[in-house]
């Protein structure tokens, strides 16, 4: 019985059939990559811009601040900016629920004016209190992290000021500390 379709019979070998067969894929893959390049410049030549996914809006209880808004108001110190700063268990104004025994972590934004650069920096902030209570809740023998800040008790102000000056420090060596007046280990 003969097939609808008559085919040479060098493409009975399934070697030439693998062969032809990968040959249609490669063709294909560059086909699909020329068009994707050609679709691309036609879209920046036409000017279309994608729209952007509509913004969610969210709602807020009257006095809760609004979710843009920075967590907490900048406070300039010389060429140095603290845009934002926040722990992250409880809220910076606020503070802690006992500001005697705490321990949380503390992520700072800080902007200096003579380069234009946003950074960001980490510390683990506490009074020896605190630290005790972690190690005694963890049950670990040792607590190690590289930035630590040790108060006696919660303070906004001097937590502040201390990473500027702590800052201030690793940007700019111990000579600008020295030139604050203030003191590390």
């Amino acid at each position: 019985m003969t097939g609808f379709l008559m085919l040479p019979p060098w493409l009975d070998r399934t070697d030439v059939r693998i062969v032809l067969f990968v040959g249609f894929v490669v063709a294909l893959l560059m086909l699909s990559r020329w068009a994707s390049k050609y679709s691309d410049v036609r879209t920046q030549e036409s000017g279309f811009v994608p729209a952007e996914p509509a913004a969610i809006r969210v709602t807020q209880k009257p006095g809760q601040p609004s979710p843009d808004a920075p967590l907490e108001p900048p406070a300039a110190y010389g060429q140095v900016v603290v845009k934002s700063m926040w722990f992250k268990t409880f809220d910076t104004p606020a503070g802690p629920p006992d500001p005697k025994v705490f321990c949380d972590e503390l992520t700072v934004e800080i902007y200096h004016r003579d380069t234009g650069e946003t950074s960001e920096w980490s510390y683990t902030v506490g009074t020896p209190e605190g630290f005790a209570r972690l190690l005694n809740d963890k049950n670990w023998a040792v607590f190690f992290a590289p930035e630590v800040i040790v108060v006696r008790s919660y303070d906004k102000e001097i937590i502040r000021q201390t990473v500027v000056d702590r800052y201030i420090s690793d940007i700019e060596g111990d000579e600008a500390l020295r030139k604050t007046g203030r003191e590390e280990l």
